[in-house]
């Protein structure tokens, strides 16, 4: 009876820490430290009625993952922005004056990549 007590104890505390985030990879996925990222910020010179090829600004690594993916402005009319991939992808529908999107990355735990890109998109 005491090692079966003994025995259900263990697995309650295990299982108390993993719901806690304790023990071993507990930052969340893979990597740590702190999140950086690289931009990409290669002007959308884009027509209408032409889809455009997908299109990730950023490529952030380290600490935590899932990544959230988040921008500023707003894209035009067709495309669409995956936050769980950073990917812009679609067709636009309508011509579009130049604007500048701010394109950012954070990681699991809501630290922010210190590197934005700023990327242009046009339609004509």
């Amino acid at each position: 009876m005491m090692k079966m007590l003994k025995f259900l104890l263990v697995i309650l505390f295990g299982i108390t820490v993993a719901a806690c985030g304790g023990g071993e990879g507990s930052e969340g996925g893979a990597g740590g430290g702190a999140i950086s990222a690289t931009a990409t910020t290669t002007a959308q010179n884009l027509t209408v009625g032409v889809a455009m090829v997908s299109f990730s600004p950023l490529t952030p690594s380290g600490s935590a993952i899932p990544y959230t993916y988040s921008y500023t402005g707003t894209l035009p009319a067709g495309l669409n922005f995956n936050a769980s991939t950073g990917a812009v992808t679609g067709t636009p529908t309508a011509t579009y004056a130049t604007a500048n999107l701010v394109f950012s990355v954070q990681d699991a735990n809501k630290a922010v990549a210190g590197t934005t890109s700023t990327v242009s998109f046009t339609v004509l």
